[in-house]
């Protein structure tokens, strides 16, 4: 558990068998390097109000519990928060493998996150991939990822941003989507903005193999 620390880095360390493999808020900024985390019976990584969270080259897988997820990042005061997922190795089979969201006291905080070069693994029918529900303003630049889903239902990236007075601004770019024989129904990308937004989605190769 970090609290209110100034600078975290935690290179080269293998979380097994907790309840949350790492819970941090209120932290000026957290990083995450070549760590492995499994076995969580909660998230992986939980965030609260950190300013700045950096997770790359992790491996991360049998995290969560159903209907969970492997990392949440969650504003639950005003502030900006920023974040980069880079270069991970993420599997989740209980919900949602990255997940962006605001509580009632963290409408209007800001959001800045960048997710690229990761490998998503997902199998849980009915979720995202990638989720942000953000109520305020967010730049999201999602790019380079490979994604590959197993449950009916499911979606590769799913923004809803609720603010009918902020701006979202989206770049899904260049990322490989593939919905396997049982991920029936499935979504590539999924964009719901209630005010201003700039969205670009280009050069992504989608592929659905379910009948």
């Amino acid at each position: 558990l970090i609290n209110s620390f100034g600078t975290t880095n935690v290179n080269w360390v293998n979380f097994a068998n907790n309840g949350v493999g790492v819970q941090s808020a209120k932290s000026s900024q957290l990083s995450l390097a070549s760590v492995q985390i499994g076995a969580s019976t909660n998230y992986a990584v939980s965030s609260t109000d950190d300013s700045t969270i950096a997770i790359s080259k992790s491996i991360l897988a049998g995290n969560g519990a159903l209907g969970g997820g492997t990392i949440l990042v969650k504003a639950d005061a005003l502030g900006t928060f920023q974040s980069l997922i880079s270069g991970n190795t993420i599997t989740d089979a209980n919900g949602v493998a990255l997940q962006y969201q605001t509580a009632v006291s963290g409408i209007g905080a800001s959001l800045a996150t960048t997710v690229q070069s990761n490998t998503f693994t997902a199998a849980h029918g009915g979720s995202a991939v990638i989720a942000a529900a953000w109520n305020g303003p967010a730049s999201l630049l999602v790019a380079n990822n490979t994604f590959t889903a197993y449950g009916a239902g499911m979606t590769g990236v799913l923004i809803n941003d609720t603010s009918a007075t902020q701006a979202l601004s989206t770049q899904i770019n260049n990322n490989s989507m593939t919905f396997q024989s049982g991920a029936s129904q499935g979504t590539g990308v999924s964009i719901i903005a209630a005010g201003t937004s700039q969205v670009a989605v280009a050069q992504n190769t989608i592929d659905f193999k379910a009948v």
